[in-house]
């Protein structure tokens, strides 16, 4: 996907699949770390918890 998006020729097909597979994002500001934390939500979001919970053993 991201070489995809990378490719001019390629980019507007996967910038459509990307947002078909995201229903909203969430952005909070993290006081502690002065980042923003981003939570995805929809599909992605769903696929992208479940690799994370497969990297660290909880899957």
């Amino acid at each position: 996907m991201a070489d995809a998006l990378n490719r001019p020729e390629e980019r507007l097909e996967a910038a459509e699949a990307l947002r078909a597979l995201i229903e909203k994002v969430v952005l909070t500001s993290d006081p502690n770390r002065g980042e923003i934390d981003a939570m995805l939500y929809g599909e992605l979001g769903t696929i992208l918890n479940w690799i994370e919970r497969q990297a660290i053993g909880n899957g």
